[in-house]
């Protein structure tokens, strides 16, 4: 008997944005001896979610029993009807349709910056029972899951990747002003940190990528690493060069700026349509 399981993982950087889990590796372990595998896996995955650390990987190595990679739209394939299952007491078996626990294993995600260095992530989501429905002459599953900005952003911390996302709209009303240039800026004592810039899209929208290095290294002797997030301030400019939104780098130190987590969204507006 054939099983295949297919799937989506996506994670949300802001409320109404969700970004796929591209290019990383889904990791498949059995149940161990000591999990109540009924109960997680009746679970809410906000329940069961856990970054792991070194320890807590190798401990659960004997489990391991099979492997895929999302592709960019965070989508995998995986047939786990060739796959051995090692038992509590050594035995073995071929997959049968029980429930197993579900790792992502990253070393990078959108917007991560190589020259950072922190480790790759792993991270458990849940135990998944699959629903298996029959398919010719086989059983295939399809698992679509969306995690939550906090737990995504938690492992973009961990990675330390950081995002902004915006939306730009003319001042004193909601429409969008689309094609306008946004620069994103940390205000630093002795010299501010170019986080990078994006155009807004047909819905105001823009998003802008980068690593705690943008911000953290100063290039000015006895000037100690920043701790924290950055003081944001934004400037942006029309289509023709001109700047129509000019923030004071002031604008860091106030408390909705100052100190940012890594997944920040701010909305800003522009006098005139830009």
């Amino acid at each position: 008997m054939s099983y295949v399981l297919r799937g989506r993982l996506r994670g949300y950087v802001s409320p109404d944005l969700l970004e796929p889990l591209s290019d990383m590796t889904v990791k498949l372990y059995r149940t161990r001896a000591d999990q109540d595998v009924e109960t997680l896996a009746s679970a809410d995955p906000k329940h069961t979610f856990a970054v792991l650390n070194g320890d807590e990987v190798r401990e659960k190595d004997y489990a391991f029993f099979a492997q895929t990679r999302t592709n960019d739209d965070g989508e995998f394939t995986i047939d786990l009807s060739t796959k051995t299952i090692f038992g509590h007491r050594g035995a073995t078996h071929g997959y049968a349709g029980e429930p197993f626990e579900v790792d992502i294993y990253c070393k990078a995600c959108r917007g991560y910056r190589p020259e950072t260095d922190k480790e790759p992530v792993q991270f458990t989501i849940t135990v998944l029972q699959p629903e298996w429905q029959q398919e010719g002459e086989g059983q295939v599953a399809y698992w679509e899951y969306d995690i939550s900005q906090r737990f995504w952003c938690e492992v973009r911390a961990a990675l330390d990747s950081w995002v902004i996302t915006g939306r730009v709209t003319r001042c004193g009303s909601d429409t969008p002003l689309e094609g306008l240039r946004v620069h994103a800026f940390d205000a630093d004592l002795v010299q501010d940190d170019d986080l990078g810039s994006a155009v807004t899209d047909a819905e105001g929208k823009f998003r802008i990528d980068f690593s705690g290095k943008d911000f953290r290294d100063t290039p000015v002797r006895g000037v100690g690493y920043e701790a924290g997030g950055p003081d944001l301030y934004f400037r942006i400019e029309g289509a023709d060069g001109r700047m129509v939104l000019d923030e004071k780098k002031e604008r860091g130190s106030q408390p909705d700026r100052e100190n940012v987590g890594n997944c920040f969204h701010v909305d800003l507006c522009v006098e005139g349509g830009g």
